[in-house]
């Protein structure tokens, strides 16, 4: 995941890995299962992973925003059989997603109704600072992608497993 800056309302999006700052998050417990998903590159903003306005539609934006507690802002990573992990957010019950399924650059970030596809699954890797989505994954196998650069959720900025809860997690 890769945070597009440091302000309120920062998009959240999908980019080449890389070890900057803004693909780096840390997982804090709130209860229940859930946690707040810190930007590293905004933390002393307090930026977390937010559903834009609390929408509880699909399509709603995820962006990074000031702390304020909300569930909008509480995620659930949940281990699939896989080893991947999908992350649900409490205001809605809805997964995050990469749009349109997308191994583009840029893609953004939504919630949608959870289906367990590739657009939803997410995996931290050993030894990598970025949270990588299951896209990513299929973008590295040849012949289809010829072995480039694999996709990291970013707020246009970098993921850490380290920080992970649980098993890896992989988008």
């Amino acid at each position: 995941m890769d945070d597009a800056g440091s302000a309120n309302g920062s998009a959240v999006q999908q980019g080449s890995c890389s070890s900057g700052a803004n693909q780096q998050w840390q997982f804090t417990a709130t209860d229940s299962g859930y946690y707040r998903i810190t930007d590293r590159n905004a933390a002393s903003a307090g930026q977390v992973l937010d559903v834009s306005g609390a929408s509880t539609s699909n399509g709603a934006k995820i962006q990074t925003w000031q702390w304020g507690g909300g569930a909008n802002q509480q995620f659930k990573p949940t281990p699939q059989a896989d080893g991947t992990h999908t992350f649900v957010a409490r205001n809605s019950g809805k997964c995050l997603d990469v749009t349109d399924v997308s191994t583009a650059d840029g893609a953004l970030l939504q919630q949608w109704d959870c289906t367990g596809g590739p657009a939803q699954a997410f995996r931290a890797v050993t030894g990598s600072p970025c949270l990588r989505t299951e896209l990513t994954e299929r973008r590295r196998r040849p012949p289809s992608d010829g072995g480039r650069t694999p996709r990291a959720l970013r707020s246009a900025r970098p993921v850490s497993p380290d920080s992970a809860p649980g098993p890896a997690a992989r988008r």
